[in-house]
């Protein structure tokens, strides 16, 4: 995944402490064990490249169809309860 590491790489210190966080360790060994085409599926959907795709207005019918990451937090203080995903490349709130 030395593509998807190196984007790693450039956004500083916190997507650095979840790269070593194990559920995401683990993340990424179940995609290297498959064939590159599917490796390379984390790069296509990440917060990153879903935000860029959402703004392009490229997404059909307005739905992402996988993103993996990493609950960063829950909220349950509102009516309509939230969580914040995380991934290497950046978080995004998601409405339950």
């Amino acid at each position: 995944m030395q593509v998807y590491q190196n984007t790693v790489a450039s956004q500083g210190v916190a997507s650095q402490s979840l790269l070593n966080d194990e559920p995401w360790q683990r993340l990424l060994a179940d995609f290297d064990s498959h064939p590159p085409q599917v490796r390379q599926f984390l790069n296509c959907w990440n917060v990153a490249s879903i935000k860029r795709k959402a703004n392009a207005r490229m997404l059909t019918g307005h739905k992402v169809p996988y993103l993996a990451g990493i609950v960063h937090s829950l909220q349950c203080s509102t009516p309509d309860p939230f969580i914040t995903l995380r991934d290497s490349t950046g978080k995004t709130y998601i409405d339950l």
